[in-house]
């Protein structure tokens, strides 16, 4: 467990887009730690102990979490359970073992109805059950323990698992017609800078605990970035094709869950006192398409 820093670190939820996506840079970085997914429940606290026992950990690194937003409307109990209740838990253990803790929440903890960026110091007001339960998991935590990072993400997206971007591609071969909302505006967050700036700071010896703002840089809509995401897939012989996409206001695509119409967030904070890279979303997207064709990962 011994890192090449002297640090132990433990990656929850190692499965997921994220997580596989910080594995693969830990592992790339020639750091070692332990990691788990479903069998360690983060809902339960007994399970969790039983995991760190002897292993020294520094560390946590919680990147489980129920993300169904609109099915957590009506499966509210289980998005509490692991938004809220399994960060505690995580909090708890920290504290017991003296490790920090780096937690993963949302911008949809935001009611969107700002019209400039949001700020760490503005007002929280989630729209969702979803966006609900992931701020109680911020509030458990700042109430169990002092040494944590929370990093609020937007339109997270990577080349492991399901995201806006790979649905996209997706139906580009399926439809000839697609509709997307472009009253919504936010900025898209690239698990593998993402993925690059969190072992650095595992790495730095700066501990500027407290809560952050992160995305890629720039704003855009629903729409628009649908339309970037097909003009680079048309540039892939793979995933060429003729559909058009038009744009629709959000009121005529309802959700269970409501969603903020403005969630673009200000990293001025994350890259102060973080050192966080912030590249603009289009690079981003750019270096997305390229890491898929070079780990040829299926239908992105």
């Amino acid at each position: 467990m011994n890192t090449s820093e002297g640090k132990k670190i433990w990656l929850v939820g190692n499965s997921g887009m994220l997580g596989k996506q910080i594995e693969k840079e830990l592992t790339k970085n020639n750091v070692e730690f332990a990691a788990s997914d479903r069998e360690v429940d983060i809902t339960s606290f007994n399970e969790i102990n039983d995991f760190i026992k002897n292993k020294n950990i520094d560390t946590i690194i919680n990147c489980a979490a129920y993300t169904a937003v609109d099915e957590a409307e009506e499966k509210k109990e289980k998005a509490n359970k692991i938004n809220s209740e399994g960060p505690k838990n995580l909090a708890k253990a920290a504290i017991k073992i003296n490790a920090e803790l780096i937690h993963f929440s949302t911008d949809y903890v935001y009611s969107g109805e700002k019209k400039g960026k949001y700020t760490e110091e503005d007002k929280t007001d989630p729209l969702s059950v979803y966006g609900k339960s992931k701020l109680d998991g911020e509030k458990n935590i700042k109430n169990e323990m002092d040494r944590f990072f929370i990093i609020r993400l937007s339109w997270l997206y990577g080349v492991y698992g399901n995201s806006f971007v790979k649905t996209m591609v997706n139906l580009f071969q399926t439809h000839d017609e697609l509709t997307v909302v472009n009253d919504q505006k936010g900025s898209p967050t690239y698990c593998g800078t993402l993925a690059e700036n969190t072992v650095k700071l595992i790495r730095d010896n700066n501990r500027n605990y407290g809560v952050y703002n992160y995305s890629d840089g720039g704003e855009i809509s629903w729409y628009d970035f649908a339309v970037r995401i097909k003009k680079i897939a048309d540039s892939i012989d793979k995933f060429k094709s003729n559909v058009s996409i038009k744009p629709i206001p959000s009121s005529e695509f309802p959700r269970k869950a409501d969603r903020p119409k403005n969630s673009v967030m200000d990293k001025k904070k994350i890259k102060k006192y973080l050192n966080f890279k912030v590249k603009d979303w289009e690079s981003n997207l750019i270096e997305y398409f390229k890491e898929w064709e070079k780990i040829n990962y299926e239908g992105i």
